[in-house]
């Protein structure tokens, strides 16, 4: 979506009562992701301003060691939307490409308000 569909908008229709649902997947730069900005916004307390959802499917201890594309100790936590078949198809047709099936498959992010 071109930023300034949000800007121009969406944001101007964010009334009481109203939602604003955001899905992305992380960014490789963060500049080019508005979303990945938007999430980090801040209030005067210092609270989000979004309600943020961060769904990974690599465990914390697999991301430390460096192994995030053997990882399988999350695969209970596969959206429905998604099985592990599919998955497996999906991660042949990604073959040499690891940052974008980390980044697509693996690190999903969601926010909502």
């Amino acid at each position: 979506m071109d930023n300034r569909v949000f800007y121009h908008v969406v944001s101007p229709t964010l009334a009481t009562g109203s939602a604003f649902i955001g899905i992305t997947t992380l960014g490789e730069d963060e500049n080019s992701n508005f979303v990945s900005k938007l999430i980090e916004i801040r209030d005067n307390n210092g609270n989000r301003l979004f309600r943020v959802i961060d769904m990974k499917q690599v465990c914390k201890r697999c991301e430390r060691l460096g192994k995030e594309t053997t990882c399988h100790h999350m695969a209970g936590e596969i959206p429905y939307w998604q099985d592990e078949k599919r998955r497996g198809d999906i991660e042949l047709m990604m073959q040499g490409q690891n940052d974008i099936w980390l980044r697509e498959m693996r690190l999903v992010g969601l926010f909502v308000n």
